[in-house]
């Protein structure tokens, strides 16, 4: 199933991607094209929020996306560790 993903850039870029799959809590980050974005929340596609697809810049998938867990970020020396699908 693919979910829509609201995003937010530190600069407060709003962005919205499509995902495969969607993780079980937030927050998560999407490095995307150098740039750094919060996800802020997650949306099924459907009647309500179709219009919405005009607004998805892409669709992100495990090959051209790395999605992290913030927590295990800053547990972790701060290094960047990749969400498991």
């Amino acid at each position: 199933m693919e979910y829509v993903i609201h995003c937010e850039s530190i600069c407060g870029e709003k962005r919205y991607f499509i995902i495969q799959d969607k993780f079980s809590t937030l927050p998560y980050i999407v490095r995307s094209g150098g740039v750094i974005y919060k996800v802020k929340k997650y949306m099924k596609i459907n009647e309500k929020n179709a219009k919405i697809e005009d607004k998805i810049m892409e669709k992100v998938y495990r090959s051209n996306c790395f999605f992290y867990d913030i927590n295990t970020l800053y547990a972790e020396k701060n290094l960047w560790q990749e969400v498991e699908w």
